[in-house]
């Protein structure tokens, strides 16, 4: 694009019609995202190692900790492990334990009426 070489990355994102953010993140890497090479699906298998060695030990040993403590301390264990994880680690969690799984569900409430259709009630 000839407008980021005539113009501050600000201007030629304007004349382009795209956002600033946009414009520094084409600048950052100018790949198209079909180019780019995706993540591959080895994180899961990374993430069910940590798992099964780890967080089991971990909820076994203290059944009310947060899924976000645990994810902090898995991070700070093994920083190679992508920060994307969060969101399946807290699913994870939530699957594995039928008590969490259970607490969390929202009770219906159901208000009854004394009364049949079409009846007043008067305040007593």
């Amino acid at each position: 694009m000839k407008l980021r070489q005539e113009h501050t990355t600000e201007v030629a994102a304007a004349k382009a019609s795209i956002s600033r953010a946009t414009a520094y993140r084409i600048k950052k890497n100018p790949d198209l995202p079909s180019q780019s090479k995706r993540l591959a699906a080895g994180d899961g298998l990374t993430l069910s190692s940590t798992f099964d060695t780890e967080v089991v030990p971990l909820l076994k040993a203290a059944p009310g900790i947060h899924a976000v403590a645990i994810y902090e301390d898995i991070l700070r264990r093994d920083p190679e492990l992508s920060e994307g994880i969060r969101r399946t680690l807290e699913r994870r969690i939530r699957s594995c334990s039928p008590s969490r799984a259970k607490s969390r569900r929202s009770s219906s409430v159901r208000f009854t009426s004394p009364a049949g259709p079409g009846c007043r009630i008067l305040p007593t």
